[in-house]
């Protein structure tokens, strides 16, 4: 019991734990990853592109043209994100953002 709490102030200020087992360079290495790798978190990149809508499926029921783009089911004037739904037709929507157009189509043949 003893010897715990003579032990117990230097493990309170003793430094990060090293690997007694590792080569000189490598834990300089490794004391310097954590040094690298807040600079690197401190460099600003550039937001993604926002990725393009998906159509799921495209239905036809009562006279109304739905289709389902990225799980919501919009029909034309409705809003998917930036893009407006200006046609809906039986194998792809046609949307629009500002001056720029989208078509989307199915990835694969779908049976009928």
């Amino acid at each position: 019991m003893m010897l715990l709490l003579a032990m117990a102030p230097l493990a309170a200020g003793a430094g990060p734990l090293r690997d007694p087992f590792a080569r000189a360079e490598r834990a300089a290495a490794s004391a310097a990853a954590p040094a690298a790798q807040a600079a690197a978190d401190s460099v600003p990149v550039a937001d993604p592109a926002p990725p393009q809508p998906r159509l799921h499926a495209i239905v036809f029921a009562r006279g109304q043209a739905l289709a389902d783009i990225d799980g919501l089911v919009l029909r034309e004037g409705d809003r998917a994100g930036d893009w407006r739904v200006v046609g809906i037709e039986e194998r792809c929507v046609r949307l629009k953002r500002g001056e720029a157009s989208l078509v989307l189509q199915f990835d694969r043949e779908t049976k009928r």
